[in-house]
């Protein structure tokens, strides 16, 4: 239940700006700074001499359980440790006034942005003008108390003596809110006119309308009574504070850890600074990091026996700041992993996150999990659990319950219990995939993840719509069957602009592709030479035959039996109704599966009937990578390619450069350990990384100190040495491809590599032309391969290691700086050798 105490109240303005000067009456240290203009300003004072209201305030009694850092208003004295109540709602009011009437100091404002200091005067004649807007009674002067025009050349108003002042009838409104410097000014002001009796008339008018709505003014005030919760403090200030800035969870949370001296909000930053290296995190907010630290405190209070696992706004106001030292750290990490995971699953940016608050759940169990968050078999659950949320969608509205349900029952899931409810849930009905026409759909948004990962090549380039591609050439989910087409057909829009209609290519090639019918643009690819066209439809879950009639009611019942497929392997769970009136009566016929549902996960899965598949690896290209056990123990890494997607000659050819290296024995290059091959596949197994590679690394670790990224720049250029020795060079050097085996960093995928000992490995190659962001400008040209392109990519590398991006300017050690600059020189001749490398590196001391 949600406690708390209050008294409404309408204290006296001057005992208002009396508490503040005297630092009784102060602001939590989270509200921000006073911001308002010299227009608002004047607004303001105009309603308070006419008496007119100007909104409560909202106030805290100090003391309670709800302990904020204060801090004084703008303008007051320091006062620190004096404070009695805080202003939760009316900080921007009170400060304009106290700033005005009590401050005694030019007030700090701005007019159309810029910066100016100014003083208050009240027009008395202007104020008794029934004509005339109270506003405009209201005067604005700088502190030499002289208003002018033509570039300061003419004195418009001068005001700079209290004789000026009495000539012309204008008050320091400062003056008209004090009762003892009233009388005074009024003195004065008789005194000047000879006490002529229009002028006492005149004034008694002005202090009974204006002087005395001044002095008497009341405020309301709602007082919160130092017993009220935090989650009441809150609740009452989103209802009262409507206008102004919201006071959001982690606002309340930063002041209440600012009691004890820790500054969440700085601690924010670093960390946000530390995500956003990953593009998929850049848009994850304060308030959701601390909902995942919420979930694991209170999972680990669970445990203990302390309660209910939860993040909602209460707990998250529960939560310690032991708890969140405790478990920041963590969370941070584990929504590390979360990146990782999800680029293995295709979702490269925040743009396509499904659902950007179901990170939120995953990094509270990647947290709880550490490093068997992405080990087997957590990770095959995760992701089916993961996926589950994806197509169920499970994640959209109010969603505090479930995130509360994962924490509690995905890891003991994972422990062998009960599946969790999130999966239990899941039904993703067929027709649904006629009404998935935006990326404002979570389905929508997993259907592309889920092309990507089945190898979706370019439909004219003949490449995989891969990492690289992907924020190089702009890839976007565009229309198979052309919009232009399908109306020229007078085919329903609603049918035509569905996911089911719609799959991921480059710009480029959506514009080749234009308007055309499907059989008109795809002959025009064939006689460009793209080579295997079925097969780049197939990897896009595509119908060729459909296409090439130009037949869309049958490409779309075979395009949804495709996706319903994938659906059902991703989440472990028959999609029910594929045979439904409703669906035949849609489609034109059943959608039911094209093959039967995979193996169980407690199969035992052999390639080449000698190697036990112990997990399955992210792999690039028209590639798998699998973890694998041979009959002797040894692990392995085993990568397999299909013979029939690659032209003879290429894969000769790449045949070729593993057979040069594994004759070589280098000692700093995954060692080669076998070629295996059948009648569809063919299969290189090399050794194990047991440490991971390079990128998970610094992403365990945050960039390396200048020693540690010495002792791997070294390895790094000796593995190139090994290569360029053999005249081979790497082509696709980046974090993802340098690995620890046995204590040792190695070099690895050599899938795109070139052998400048045969002239024939300028062709094409199992994977493309690198990876943007590593790869020199020339390569990305498709210049033929040169040892520079292995020294750009050292650069950028370098930079990477030390600064955890690939800008070498963000390098702050300058001999650091020099080298990775010089490797990156634009033209490739100024670029230095590996000798020359290996000497500047080795010199380098931090």
């Amino acid at each position: 239940m949600t406690n708390f105490s209050f008294k409404p109240d309408q204290p006296e303005l001057t005992s208002l700006l009396e508490e503040i000067h005297r630092g009784e009456l102060q602001l939590p240290d989270f509200q921000r700074s006073w911001v308002w203009d010299d227009d608002r300003i004047r607004d303001l004072l105009a309603s308070v001499s006419l008496g007119w209201p100007v909104g409560a305030i909202l106030l805290l009694e100090c003391g309670g359980q709800v302990r904020f850092k204060a801090r004084e208003f703008e303008g007051a004295p320091p006062t620190q440790g004096r404070e009695r109540r805080l202003v939760l709602d009316g900080q921007q009011r009170l400060t304009s006034l106290y700033l005005v009437l009590r401050s005694g100091k030019p007030v700090q404002t701005e007019r159309k942005q810029q910066k100016i200091e100014r003083l208050y005067y009240l027009d008395i004649r202007g104020c008794l003008n029934p004509e005339l807007d109270r506003k405009e009674a209201i005067l604005s002067v700088p502190p030499n108390r002289q208003l002018r025009s033509d570039f300061d050349r003419k004195i418009e108003m001068d005001l700079s003596s209290s004789a000026l002042e009495y000539e012309k009838f204008c008050i320091p409104l400062s003056v008209a809110f004090s009762g003892n410097e009233t009388r005074a000014w009024r003195r004065g002001l008789n005194e000047f006119h000879h006490h002529a009796k229009e002028v006492s008339e005149l004034w008694d008018q002005f202090e009974e309308e204006v002087v005395g709505s001044l002095q008497t003014y009341r405020v309301p005030a709602i007082e919160l009574a130092r017993d009220t919760s935090r989650e009441a403090v809150c609740m009452v200030f989103e209802k009262v504070n409507t206008g102004g800035k919201p006071l959001d969870v982690f606002e309340l949370v930063t002041a209440s850890f600012a009691i004890d001296d820790f500054n969440l909000r700085d601690d924010w930053k670093l960390r946000s600074e530390r995500l956003a290296v990953r593009p998929i995190l850049k848009e994850f907010a304060s308030a959701e990091f601390l909902q995942a630290v919420t979930l694991v405190a209170s999972h680990a209070r669970s445990i203990r026996g302390g309660g209910a696992v939860g993040c909602r706004r209460a707990d998250v106001l529960r939560l310690s700041l032991a708890e969140y030292k405790t478990h920041a750290d963590s969370v941070e990490q584990g929504l590390h992993r979360v990146a990782q995971l999800l680029d293995r699953e295709c979702i490269y940016d925040a743009a396509y996150v499904p659902y950007a608050s179901q990170l939120i759940p995953l990094a509270a169990v990647a947290a709880h999990l550490g490093a068997a968050f992405l080990e087997e078999p957590a990770r095959s659950k995760i992701l089916r659990w993961y996926w589950c949320g994806v197509f169920g969608e499970l994640y959209g509205g109010t969603t505090e319950t479930r995130f509360a349900r994962d924490m509690a029952q995905v890891p003991a899931w994972i422990d062998g219990g009960p599946e969790p409810v999130t999966v239990r849930d899941c039904n993703f009905s067929p027709p649904r995939l006629l009404t998935l026409r935006t990326k404002l759909s979570a389905a929508y948004k997993g259907f592309m993840a889920q092309l990507l990962q089945t190898g979706a090549r370019d439909f004219y380039q003949g490449d995989e719509v891969e990492r690289s591609r992907y924020f190089q050439d702009k890839v976007d989910i565009h229309h198979v069957f052309p919009k232009a087409w399908c109306e020229s057909q007078k085919i329903d829009k609603d049918r035509y602009d569905s996911i089911l209609n719609k799959t991921p290519q480059t710009a480029r090639t959506n514009k080749r592709v234009g308007g055309k019918a499907p059989s008109i643009y795809l002959e025009k690819i064939e006689q460009d030479g793209i080579g295997d066209l079925d097969t780049i439809l197939q990897s896009h879950l595509l119908t060729p035959a459909s296409l090439r009639a130009d037949d869309f009611n049958g490409f779309l019942r075979e395009r949804a039996r495709s996706l319903l497929d994938r659906v059902e392997t991703v989440t472990g769970k028959a999609v029910q109704g594929r045979d439904s009136e409703e669906v035949v009566t849609e489609f034109g016929g059943d959608l039911l599966a094209h093959v039967v549902p995979p193996p169980t996960e407690n199969a035992v899965q052999r390639l080449f009937e000698k190697y036990e598949v112990l997990e399955k690896l992210p792999s690039g290209g028209m590639s798998e990578g699998f973890k694998v056990k041979a009959a002797d123990g040894a692990i392995s890494f085993l990568k397999r390619v299909p013979t029939s997607g690659i032209p003879a000659d290429a894969l000769r050819r790449e045949l070729d450069i593993y057979a040069r290296l594994e004759r070589a024995s280098a000692v700093h290059v995954l060692g080669i350990r076998s070629f295996e091959r059948s009648a569809d596949d063919f299969a290189l197994v090399t050794e194990f990384a047991d440490g991971g590679s390079l990128a998970e690394h610094v992403t365990r670790q945050g960039t390396l100190a200048a020693a540690e990224a010495k002792a791997i720049a070294l390895n790094v250029l000796a593995g190139l040495s090994e290569l360029h020795s053999l005249d081979i060079i790497h082509r696709d050097l980046k974090p993802e491809n340098v690995f620890l085996s046995a204590g040792k960093w190695k070099l690895g995928d050599f899938g795109i590599s070139k052998s400048l000992a045969r002239l024939a490995t300028q062709g094409r190659t199992f994977q493309g032309h690198g990876t943007l962001g590593f790869s020199p400008p020339e390569q990305l040209d498709g210049a033929e391969a040169h040892p520079s392109a292995d020294i750009y990519a050292f650069g950028k590398l370098l930079a990477f290691l030390l600064s955890g991006q690939t800008d070498v300017d963000q390098i702050r050690w300058p001999n650091w700086a020099r080298i990775a600059r010089d490797c990156t020189a634009r033209a490739a001749s100024a670029r230095p050798t590996l000798d020359d490398l290996e000497t500047a590196v080795g010199k380098i001391d931090s």
